[in-house]
């Protein structure tokens, strides 16, 4: 497998006119490749193993129009003012927390570990000795309950 060659500027030749001492000649390449690093990670999916060893994907985390575009997240169109499609997102976000208030504390806990604390089900689980399937279970219905409660189909940010 041949290894990709990446461009790499002689800034020497490209700016014969400007003394370019060796510190700064050092640093410029060093930024080089730290960029060429962010691009190839920006662009590739990840893979993720828990604690428990259970693997999860990681989608890459460049985004683009048309992957935004293919998941729906779409921008206002051009004859929508921009200032009704910030109420509009701001009316989705009240409903929301309207939504999560309407919650009974064991939900708004499981919740709160889950989304917000970025705890797994497994180690949520853990802390309260059940079963990560008891944690998955409540977690989905949930999130049905959320679902019904609001209104409108798809909750896009």
């Amino acid at each position: 497998m041949s290894k990709k060659t990446y461009f790499r500027p002689d800034y020497r030749k490209l700016y014969p006119d400007v003394t370019i001492s060796d510190e700064v000649l050092a640093f410029l390449k060093k930024s080089d490749r730290q960029t060429e690093y962010m691009e190839h990670d920006l662009k590739r999916d990840r893979i993720k193993y828990t604690r428990d060893g259970i693997r999860e994907n990681l989608r890459e985390r460049e985004v683009s129009l048309e992957r935004l575009l293919s998941e729906g997240l779409l921008f206002p169109s051009e004859d929508q003012e921009m200032e009704q499609a910030v109420c509009d997102k701001i009316d989705r976000y009240d409903e929301l927390h309207r939504c999560l208030a309407s919650l009974d504390g064991a939900e708004k806990a499981l919740i709160q570990a889950l989304y917000f604390d970025g705890y797994t089900e497994s180690e949520h689980a853990i802390t309260l000795g059940v079963t990560q399937q008891a944690i998955h279970k409540k977690r989905k219905k949930v999130l049905a309950k959320m679902k019904e409660r609001l209104p409108f189909p798809n909750f896009g940010c």
